[in-house]
């Protein structure tokens, strides 16, 4: 392939379609919101104890992976008017006013209670995570679909980062629940537009997929389990860097401001990254994968032998690069079954392994960091294995 053809298919090519365009733009700002909402949450009750953060991880991730994500992609691949999608974003602003109702309940410390904001906080960001895969499976194309995940993912990285710097001054310089209300709104405002989006690209379903079943993403969890086991692991790893690994650095003495100032390096790295991943996954051998884990690995060893600082300014750094190639290596073979109970299955797998972490890894944050840190070292080789299993 040629230098001219290889930065067209990467850089030009996904944007050619106007509907990719205005979804690459809303995923984004929907990115952005979601980080924002977690990352807020998170370390606001990281200030009263490992049962808060545990009770809100919990409630956020084993409803909305295991039951609640699963069970809005078959609802969606079932029904038979697109005004399903308007009802998703009713339910966001239904969900958003039951958040700040509960308010209360944020500074409870109770581990039912922080669990219970981790359910209501479902409500607000799985809506957009449903119509975002939806029309990614739809927009998305075989000839091109590598590139076009890996820009799609790119947005979603740059999202993270944002939304991560923005809770991170937030809570530093203004406190309380301005930034909360700014961060739902930007997952409904993007929500609402790819509605529009969904419903001008909605097909009836067929009579087999209005039938499905809403066991069927448990059911394809074994059919695929090489897919779904990577995906799990997956979900542990994104557990670690993405929701767990900063708890960690707080014991550290890092402050939420600090964890989130390498945005401009982060972004940069996503960036030179995009084009290589998408070329990487047309191969088809997993070399993305592959290439993905070593670099996790590696992320973790400056820690044996550099500053904490300097330490946590290249492991924030790498794991930018580890989660886009991985993401695009394991989302594009997702989007490759071009079924919403595929997708489903996806979300079941990724729940299992963010609570695995949260439930064997995340514990050692408070009981021995050390461990942690070994705990997630070994976590990266275990993928690499998995990437092995997978069919190419």
């Amino acid at each position: 392939m040629s230098m001219k053809n290889f930065l067209y298919r990467s850089l030009i090519a996904p944007f050619t379609s106007v509907e990719r365009s205005i979804l690459y733009l809303c995923t984004f700002f929907g990115q952005f919101g979601f980080t924002g909402l977690l990352v807020y949450f998170a370390f606001d009750l990281a200030s009263m104890d490992l049962k808060a953060v545990l009770g809100f991880f919990s409630g956020k991730f084993i409803f909305s992976n295991l039951f609640f994500l699963p069970m809005l992609f078959i609802i969606v691949q079932r029904s038979k008017t697109p005004l399903v999608f308007m009802a998703l974003v009713i339910t966001q602003l239904l969900a958003m006013a039951a958040l700040f109702y509960n308010k209360d309940l944020f500074n409870s410390g109770i581990f039912g209670d922080t669990f219970f904001v981790g359910v209501i906080l479902s409500f607000v960001t799985e809506p957009f995570w449903v119509i975002y895969h939806y029309l990614m499976l739809k927009l998305t194309s075989a000839e091109n679909r590598g590139h076009e995940v890996s820009v799609a993912e790119l947005g979603l990285q740059i999202g993270s980062a944002v939304g991560a710097l923005g809770a991170g001054m937030m809570l530093t310089f203004m406190p309380g629940y301005i930034f909360p209300i700014f961060a739902g709104f930007l997952m409904i405002v993007p929500t609402s537009l790819l509605s529009i989006l969904s419903t001008q690209n909605f097909e009836p379903p067929s009579a087999a997929e209005a039938q499905t079943s809403f066991l069927a993403p448990y059911i394809v969890l074994f059919q695929q389990w090489r897919l779904s086991l990577a995906t799990i692991m997956q979900g542990v790893l994104e557990g670690l860097t993405v929701y767990y690994a900063p708890l960690w650095m707080k014991l550290l003495g890092f402050s939420a401001i600090i964890m989130s100032s390498l945005t401009s390096a982060k972004l940069i790295a996503r960036i030179l990254i995009s084009p290589l991943t998408g070329h990487l996954f047309e191969k088809k051998n997993r070399e993305e994968l592959k290439l993905g884990s070593a670099i996790y690995i590696i992320s973790w060893l400056p820690w044996l032998v550099l500053s904490n600082a300097v330490s946590f300014i290249i492991s924030s750094v790498l794991w930018s690069l580890y989660n886009h190639l991985i993401k695009v290596g394991l989302d594009g073979r997702w989007y490759d079954n071009q079924t919403m109970d595929g997708m489903a299955t996806r979300e079941v797998a990724m729940g299992i392994g963010r609570v695995l972490a949260l439930l064997t890894v995340a514990p050692l944050i408070i009981i021995s960091p050390f461990i942690f840190f070994i705990g997630a070292i070994g976590a990266g080789f275990v993928f690499l294995a998995t990437s092995y299993v997978l069919k190419k």
